[in-house]
């Protein structure tokens, strides 16, 4: 079995955009993986274009090796983009391995430790004290919940004196206590927005006697030793991760005794791989692990895998969605949890992937349309001239430019807005260049030599070797693009 190409899916949860990659082999067997949406998002297609060629051809059930070459392909460690990137790709292939071994990806990790996984709702404001109430009671017989996570701020932090903010949420989470089941557990997310580690100090002091969940990133994570010494003054649990990359920042914060409780992102720290390494290491220090999980269902579906095989788990963020289409059968909370299984030998992500793919095929070309391009290797002589063309591109004239011979008898372009190349339609050998275009990547063109599949007018490609269809025996035709 090796990998054979890539297609990615821009799809929507709700109000916020999700990537999606799907990685093909030449058994059959595709892979599915989610990237974390940084921005620009449109940043990532080429992104992954590029990441292809480095994998292209390798065998998808060597995941540690092909993670491995990614990062050390880089003469500079990736950073935000290009991890997430890495964490769609190294889903995908945990994805195959687990359909081609026949077993949930869970049981490739180690076997399951819990047959559920504990989930808390993030709510992310700060309602009144009964509209909290009436939110916490809806989802809990809804689906169970029974830990929730709200915004500390009730007003704007930078308005007004900062003791009496400090008062205010003290009171408005008491008064919430007072009212709500004594079971509920309440997190508070800071969102990194207080500058000073004593107002962070305060604020946790202001919410301690009603016993947070733990109280989330409440200064920004660069310093590490601001962590150490928070962590020293507070008597709530401490929570911080969302915003770290690799399982060395995660080594440094852990090292300071910065954190009672990490949260690292499975589609930002590199995927599966990272994120079990990173979580080996908080089980060294005595801390939990409560993965950032604000993402799709794909990506939740990812993250039950892991939390089920992960013994130092304490609780996984989800938010139901209300709209995504593409996810035909979702994982969703019953009693609070997100149950392991039954999964079978589909492998990790069978429940998130059915509806996606009917979805992007119904195009007719297996692609959605704002991404219509043929994944197989650039020819690397034009690689390097168009990358040569393109540091060029503020002195060259805007006609058409003749091509070196290459023996590339078609070449094919994605069609999207500011295109920077478009094919000249009278001969394909030739391209222009269109100004105003920001950034120029040679990895968003393909180029192919025909005859490389013969398509069955029923059925559709075939091998180049067969003349006529097995199943129908129809008559096949060349097409160089299938």
């Amino acid at each position: 079995m090796h990998i054979t190409g890539i297609k990615t899916y821009m799809q929507r949860v709700d109000d916020r955009p999700r990537l999606l990659l799907k990685i093909e082999t030449s058994e059959g067997i595709s892979g599915w993986g989610e990237c974390y949406n940084h921005g620009p998002d449109w940043a990532l297609p080429p992104l992954l274009d590029y990441l292809f060629h480095q994998i292209e051809g390798e065998d998808p059930r060597r995941v540690e090796f092909l993670v491995l070459k990614l990062n050390q392909q880089c003469r500079f460690p990736p950073g935000a983009l290009g991890l997430a990137a890495i964490s769609a790709i190294d889903h995908a292939l945990w994805d195959i391995a687990g359909k081609a071994a026949g077993l949930p990806v869970y049981m490739l990790l180690g076997g399951n430790v819990r047959d559920r996984v504990k989930v808390y709702c993030g709510v992310y404001t700060a309602p009144d004290p009964e509209a909290a109430r009436d939110q916490s009671l809806e989802l809990n017989e809804k689906y169970g919940y029974t830990a929730f996570k709200l915004s500390p701020y009730r007003r704007d932090l930078h308005v007004g004196r900062w003791g009496e903010l400090v008062k205010e949420t003290g009171d408005w989470f008491g008064k919430i206590r007072e009212i709500t089941p004594s079971h509920f557990d309440y997190a508070f997310d800071a969102h990194a927005k207080i500058f000073e580690p004593y107002q962070a100090v305060q604020l946790a002091a202001a919410i301690a006697p009603n016993d947070p969940l733990f109280y989330e990133e409440p200064i920004r994570p660069e310093h590490i030793p601001a962590w150490a010494e928070l962590k020293s003054k507070v008597t709530v649990p401490l929570a911080t991760g969302e915003s770290l990359y690799s399982r060395f920042e995660f080594l440094s914060l852990l090292s300071a005794r910065g954190a009672d409780i990490i949260q690292p992102d499975i589609c930002v720290v590199g995927g599966v791989s990272e994120m079990r390494r990173i979580a080996a290491i908080a089980e060294a220090h005595y801390v939990t692990v409560a993965p950032h999980n604000p993402m799709g269902p794909l990506a939740t579906a990812v993250n039950i895998h892991f939390c089920a095989a992960q013994p130092n788990f304490k609780v996984l963020e989800f938010k139901p969605h209300v709209h995504a289409p593409w996810a035909a059968d979702p994982y969703m909370p019953v009693d609070g949890h997100k149950y392991c299984g039954p999964i079978g030998p589909a492998g990790a992500w069978r429940s998130t992937r059915r509806r996606c793919r009917a979805r992007t095929t119904s195009t007719g070309s297996g692609r959605s349309p704002a991404n219509r391009m043929v994944r197989r290797p650039i020819h690397e002589k034009f690689r390097i001239w168009l990358r040569r063309a393109n540091a060029l591109q503020p002195r060259l004239d805007p006609e058409w430019l003749p091509v070196p011979d290459f023996g590339l008898e078609f070449i094919e372009i994605r069609h999207i807005p500011g295109s920077i190349l478009a094919v000249n339609p009278q001969k394909s050998s030739h391209f222009r260049l269109a100004f105003g275009a920001t950034q120029m990547r040679s990895t968003w063109y393909r180029t192919v030599r025909p005859p490389v599949w013969r398509r069955c007018s029923r059925q559709g490609p075939l091998p180049r070797h067969q003349g006529a269809c097995g199943r129908c025996a129809s008559p096949v035709k060349n097409d160089a693009i299938v």
